[in-house]
């Protein structure tokens, strides 16, 4: 069984920690159960961790939890 990992993050926008956190998790999402919890629910890489089926989960600004 996979650990699983949560992953706090104020949102998904194009920057450097963003990119990292993307490159790191390419490599080492094999071994792991990864959750990402945006503090704002926004962001152009958001996609892209979907695609590593990393699922993504946060709070939208004007309407709660999605």
């Amino acid at each position: 069984m996979k650990k699983k990992i949560l992953i706090i993050i104020k949102s998904l926008h194009l920057g450097g920690t963003e990119k990292q956190l993307l490159n790191i998790l390419k490599v080492i999402n094999k071994n792991f159960e990864f959750k990402i919890f945006l503090l704002d629910y926004d962001g152009i890489l958001i996609k892209d961790f979907e695609r590593l089926s990393i699922e993504v989960i946060g709070l939208k600004r004007s309407s709660g939890i999605k």
